[in-house]
């Protein structure tokens, strides 16, 4: 935990998670919001967040207004950042590509209601309700032969 925290703990674990999240300290640890760009704040939040060493983050749509090459980069680096983290990310998306790219397992809700729950693969091959077929198709025909 950070909170009551001797100051020089907190600054090691700040600077921490700033490397973790894909930023240099000696560049960004004294920056103001209105200084970043919007792939730099996403990052800040996903640093800011790792400081308190969470069991679960939650992130809700947090590439939704990025660019494309901004969004692919901080999708790799997220995907680093599951493997050095002990953390759960649970990950809310509208986007079905960037579900199946970043997402270990994934739960496809309607209207409230869960409707399967399995790997990436999993869904793609074997969609468990006509929702999930429909939801999934065209992923399925994009990334045919791709899926294992």
């Amino acid at each position: 935990m950070v909170r009551g925290a001797p100051p020089a703990v907190i600054g090691e674990k700040v600077m921490t998670a700033l490397l973790q999240a894909g930023l240099d300290p000696a560049r960004y640890a004294d920056r103001y919001p209105d200084e970043l760009s919007g792939g730099q704040a996403q990052r800040v939040g996903v640093a800011r967040a790792l400081v308190s060493e969470p069991d679960v983050l939650l992130m809700d749509e947090p590439f939704s207004a990025l660019d494309g090459m901004t969004r692919s980069q901080l999708q790799e680096q997220l995907k680093t950042l599951k493997q050095q983290s002990r953390a759960m990310f649970l990950f809310v998306t509208h986007d079905l590509f960037e579900a199946i790219a970043l997402a270990d397992q994934l739960a496809v809700l309607h209207e409230g209601r869960l409707q399967q729950v399995g790997t990436p693969a999993e869904i793609l091959r074997t969609p468990a309700t006509s929702y999930v077929e429909a939801l999934f198709r065209r992923p399925r025909e994009l990334l045919a032969g791709r899926v294992a």
